[in-house]
């Protein structure tokens, strides 16, 4: 319940940034978990695909 004063607008709740209402890792965990497939790659969702330069499933690299 943080909130911000301004001359124009009054009080209003402040908007987060950064992470901070999340934990990246378990985000993280959690979106490869349920897009992994079969093959081993991962489906990258359409609404995500815009900010992975349009790739719509990550395939790993067997080169070891």
């Amino acid at each position: 319940k943080i909130r911000v004063k301004s001359k124009d607008k009054g009080n209003y709740f402040a908007h987060t940034l950064n992470n901070t209402v999340v934990a990246p890792p378990r985000m993280l965990i959690a979106f490869l978990e349920n897009n992994l497939c079969a093959d081993g790659s991962v489906k990258i969702p359409e609404v995500l695909r815009k900010y992975m330069g349009g790739i719509d499933r990550i395939v790993p690299n067997d080169n070891k």
